[in-house]
């Protein structure tokens, strides 16, 4: 896992307005494809597809008229809030996601359930996903994440957060700077597993009643323990000890 961090195309300082003597209104013709005006210190009017469309200025600056340009400060956005410069990224209000302009529309690529939150300044956005629940939205394929109740992992597979391990351990999931952990120590038989490719992955049963191994993709019973042996973690190796 690591935080997104998105550009914020240059381009928003550049959005200009009509010729000099023509007054836009919402729902007019327009012919500058993508250009914007000040409708009122919060509210600009842009040309989108031939019409002219309001687009809410929601940052603190609000929409301010330079000449014949106007410059719409976008720090915070909703999804489904009108915008102008695809590609670029916001934050919500609420800092819990991050939105991209998409065909004029902003749209929530990222939920930002970490400590940090999404957070947008002048040259970009960031989005601390290391939080997250299964299907919220990302961005980066095999991003990985813990789920809020701290039991399990996430992986981004095809733009969607997927449940993979489930760390039923003591210590559950974590994060620890970039890196998540997942604490698998007790264990079912059949639940998924993780292995580094030459080196064998241990854990013990729910009951430790049992000593598990990974096969690679799954645990699998490596041994019963017997009479009043139990399944622990003893000197660093996982067995069946009195």
């Amino acid at each position: 896992m690591r935080p997104v961090r998105a550009p914020i195309a240059a381009a928003a300082l550049l959005l200009a307005t009509v010729a000099t003597g023509c007054k836009a209104k919402e729902g007019a013709d327009c012919k500058i494809e993508a250009k914007l005006t000040c409708d009122d210190p919060k509210t600009a009017l842009a040309c989108h597809n031939g019409k002219w469309e309001k687009e809410a200025c929601k940052g603190p600056k609000g929409c301010v008229q330079k000449g014949n340009d106007g410059d719409c400060d976008h720090v915070t956005a909703e999804n489904g809030d009108v915008c102008t410069v695809q590609d670029d990224h916001s934050c919500s209000a609420d800092k819990k996601s991050m939105v991209r302009c998409v065909k004029y529309k902003y749209t929530t690529v990222e939920t930002c359930g970490g400590p940090a939150a999404c957070v947008r300044n002048e040259k970009e956005a960031t989005c601390d996903n290391s939080t997250s629940t299964a299907g919220d939205p990302c961005t980066q394929e095999s991003d990985l994440a813990c789920s809020a109740d701290g039991k399990s992992t996430l992986t981004c597979k095809s733009g969607k957060m997927t449940a993979t391990l489930p760390c039923k351990g003591p210590k559950g999931c974590s994060v620890n700077g970039t890196t998540v952990r997942c604490d698998d120590a007790l264990s079912d038989v059949g639940d998924p597993c993780q292995s580094t490719p030459g080196k064998d992955h241990f854990g013990c049963a729910m009951d430790s009643k049992s000593l598990l191994k990974c096969d690679g993709v799954k645990f699998v019973q490596s041994d019963k323990c017997s009479g009043q042996k139990t399944c622990k973690l003893q000197n660093d190796t996982f067995g069946c000890f009195l």
